[in-house]
């Protein structure tokens, strides 16, 4: 009954966008682009590594109206201060909201519609816009849609590629070269004063070593989650030998999360955690020098603003999301399973039905601390030597 209500849906979106769309065989984009629709249905990292393909969009595009279209993940905090979009619409969960928010788009009468894969969820918006070109990722290797019908400018993805180069080989289809490929979390200065006032009431000094540890993660995926009794070995460690501050980081209503984690500490860590807004988190983790994280959001954002992370990797595939290539300093912490990695891109049927979860199991605490020292005794060398940085991080197999 299941498979037979998914083929008629599909009958009924094909039947729709015949209706609906327009130019569906144009072979060509034309050069005098003048309103862009960009769908941004992603998660907080996801739109971090989406950020060189719409640098590179602008760039190209400069005069151009770009128009983001969000879901309720808070990703449009990644570029809400920055100048690569003109204007972000966050798509209502109410049926009736989203009719009308379909209808203010399509009075809009934009030239290009873009998709990545993971926009594909809005489906229902491409076969009721009246757009004439639509840019989109269609099934590939490793990778299966529904709905590739739906575009008239077809991007396939290749096999175990880096997130950030799906979202540029949009931009080739484009025929836009992207020379800036690092990704960006946009934060201006007007947090400055909150950080102030934070490290005034936690006794915190600008020459003391912060490190950001995260305590949680998205509670839809806490497969993703090292042992929290292990982490917090990490982080007494850290301040018996080095003297580090460690600033607790994660989302607010994760509370339970938090206490759970304080338990296993000897050392009062300064908490974070629920004190602050994306923005304000993402300040005061650009004052840290050194940050310990799951595969997040927020091991994007550390990444992407510069601060050498540490990122503990399990399930997920780091072909394809790892930070390493964001620049100096970052290392990945993983062991090498014959499984592992399970979690793809279509469903996490193989992540949900796993009941040992040895790839995160058998890291151990001795793994994730040496590599926080080898990272931190980087850091120091290349301050001391004023040495060229590497371009791109490490991946650590532990063994």
């Amino acid at each position: 009954m299941l498979q037979l209500l998914k083929t008629a849906k599909l009958v009924l979106v094909k039947l729709t966008a015949q209706l609906f769309l327009r130019n569906k065989r144009s072979s060509h984009i034309p050069g005098s682009i003048q309103k862009i629709l960009v769908y941004g249905y992603m998660g907080i990292g996801n739109m971090v590594m989406f950020t060189p393909f719409l640098k590179a969009l602008r760039a190209h595009y400069p005069q151009a109206s770009i128009t983001l279209l969000v879901g309720d993940s808070a990703c449009e905090s990644v570029v809400d201060e920055g100048a690569v979009v003109d204007k972000i619409i966050t798509m209502d969960r109410s049926f009736f909201k989203r009719i009308r928010t379909i209808s203010a788009l399509r009075k809009e009468h934009f030239d290009l519609l873009i998709s990545s894969f993971h926009g594909s969820v809005f489906y229902y918006v491409t076969m009721l816009m009246n757009i004439p070109h639509r840019l989109g990722h269609v099934s590939g290797p490793d990778w299966r849609n529904r709905y590739d019908f739906l575009y008239n400018h077809k991007v396939a993805m290749a096999e175990n590629q880096h997130e950030i180069n799906r979202g540029l080989r949009l931009a080739k289809a484009l025929g836009i070269e992207a020379p800036d490929k690092q990704p960006e979390f946009y934060l201006s200065e007007n947090y400055q004063p909150f950080v102030d006032d934070f490290f005034r009431h936690n006794h915190l000094q600008t020459n003391d070593l912060l490190i950001a540890v995260q305590a949680d993660t998205w509670r839809a995926q806490q497969w993703k989650r090292w042992s929290p009794q292990k982490l917090a070995r990490v982080c007494d460690l850290l301040k018996e030998k080095w003297d580090a501050k460690i600033i607790i980081f994660g989302a607010p209503g994760h509370r339970e999360e938090l206490n759970e984690f304080l338990g296993y500490l000897q050392n009062r860590p300064v908490i974070a955690l629920g004190k602050t807004t994306l923005k304000q988190a993402a300040a005061l983790l650009q004052k840290c020098t050194l940050a310990i994280c799951n595969d997040s959001g927020l091991m994007h954002i550390s990444a992407a603003l510069g601060v050498p992370t540490v990122a503990i990797y399990g399930p997920t595939d780091f072909h394809r999301t790892s930070h390493l290539r964001y620049g100096a300093n970052h290392a990945l912490v993983r062991k090498e399973i014959a499984c592992a990695p399970c979690f793809r891109m279509n469903g996490d049927e193989h992540v949900l039905a796993c009941r040992d979860r040895i790839c995160l199991d058998t890291i151990t605490i001795e793994d994730v601390f040496l590599q926080c020292e080898k990272t931190l005794l980087e850091i120091k060398w290349n301050k001391t030597n004023k040495s060229d940085a590497p371009t791109e991080g490490k991946c650590v197999a532990a063994f």
